[in-house]
């Protein structure tokens, strides 16, 4: 179909849609209006090929790539957008740079899509939300969004639903100078499927906060680079990724970490490395617990001149799991692990002095099998007595405190 914008009808027509004052309809159902400050989008039973361009001024939206309402036709009064596709293969691309806050909303229905997000929030606009809310039916999809706020307050909520099908999600999230309060929530259900995602946040407002759930994600790398000085930064992730990747890197005043996820029955794969580049008190929150398939977990904490605060649990069912647990910052613990049946290889290793708050924790617990159980304090500790139970089987120990059911040491 083509757009003859200087036909008068079509000019007329294109006038009224910018005014909100028409809704433009086609013979395939596509159509668009603005209600309530909500442009609603449709393109109907086929697959789109569309551009969306908010900003710069606020509320002002043009769209490209919609037969119905021609190339370029701008709407006004925009708060919130709606975008609706139907069945078949679709690519969207939306543009933001706008001093407002915005919900997104975007179905792209059933079959492959591909959706590509800009998003700018500028320094003009004193406090801001942002809202992402993405979804689909069967069919694999690519979703990729850049974001990048110097907004000094911002929210931004990010969710996705989606049906059956092999997804692939990056996104880098960028908060620059002049950012002062910025929260993130971004909850993730990716339907049945092998899936792919990314997620790198480069911080530098004085308070971050990071609340994250990666849902059924087959693989996730999350990357947190927070290398100037700010005030507290909090980091709150849950994965279920049989290929888990956590890198968190921070210069912030106070870290608050809540890490952790139920993982299934298949062979997993988890590294945690968190790095403090300067004095701080680090408050580490673990919750993890995996399926009766071999599993590996490694966790570090770097930063010789702060103090960690490592508490929680780790579980990691049947198996010949491997798990490694090392800091080496002047540390206290309350953690208590129980690596289950198989034979397991469990490691608590801390570099710096320890203080065991608590009688009884660390707890490192040992099932069936030949265990090969150690907690070891390089620089000694205090406070109260650890226990190490190795449970049945032929097991060797390394370790200190109250020691039972071990056969050998080393």
């Amino acid at each position: 179909m083509t757009c003859n914008r200087n036909h008068p009808v079509r000019a007329f027509r294109l006038h009224a849609v910018a005014l909100g004052l028409l809704a433009a309809t086609s013979a395939w159902g596509q159509s668009a209006a603005v209600t309530n400050g909500t442009l609603n989008i449709s393109t109907g039973p086929i697959s789109a090929d569309a551009k969306v361009v908010v900003g710069p001024a606020p509320g002002v939206v043009q769209v490209f790539g919609i037969a119905a309402i021609g190339d370029g036709a701008i709407f006004n009064g925009v708060r919130a957008i709606n975008f609706t596709t139907g069945a078949g293969e679709d690519k969207l691309q939306f543009d933001i740079d706008s001093p407002q806050s915005l919900d997104l909303r975007i179905d792209t229905g059933s079959g492959p899509a591909e959706t590509m997000i800009s998003w700018r929030v500028p320094s003009t606009i004193a406090s801001a939300v942002g809202t992402l809310d993405i979804r689909s039916g069967a069919g694999a999809t690519k979703t990729f969004l850049n974001l990048e706020s110097t907004a000094p307050d911002f929210r931004f909520g990010w969710n996705m639903l989606n049906g059956g099908g092999n997804k692939e999600v990056e996104a880098k999230l960028a908060y620059k100078a002049g950012s002062v309060n910025v929260a993130n929530d971004v909850v993730l259900s990716l339907g049945g499927g092998t899936h792919k995602v990314a997620v790198t946040v480069e911080n530098e407002a004085s308070k971050y906060g990071l609340r994250m759930n990666s849902g059924n994600a087959t693989e996730l790398a999350a990357i947190v680079q927070s290398p100037n000085r700010t005030s507290a930064l909090n980091v709150d992730l849950t994965s279920s990724a049989r290929t888990t990747m956590v890198d968190i890197q921070s210069a912030a005043d106070a870290l608050d970490l809540a890490l952790g996820g139920n993982y299934g029955p298949v062979q997993n794969n988890i590294n945690y490395s968190v790095v403090q580049l300067r004095p701080a008190a680090v408050n580490a929150r673990l919750g993890l617990r995996t399926g009766v398939v071999n599993d590996k977990i490694e966790m570090k904490f770097d930063g010789e001149t702060s103090r960690l605060s490592l508490g929680g649990f780790v579980e990691t069912g049947a198996g010949n799991d491997e798990l490694k647990i090392e800091s080496n910052m002047v540390s206290n613990t309350t953690l208590a692990v129980d690596v289950g049946a198989g034979s397991d290889v469990a490691e608590l290793f801390f570099k710096g002095p320890l203080f065991l708050p608590l009688p009884g924790l660390p707890r490192l617990l040992g099932g069936d099998g030949n265990d090969q159980l150690r907690l070891i304090a390089e620089r000694g500790a205090t406070g109260q007595q650890p226990r190490i139970d190795c449970g049945p089987g032929f097991d060797a120990v390394r370790g200190f405190g109250v020691i039972l059911n071990c056969e050998t040491s080393n």
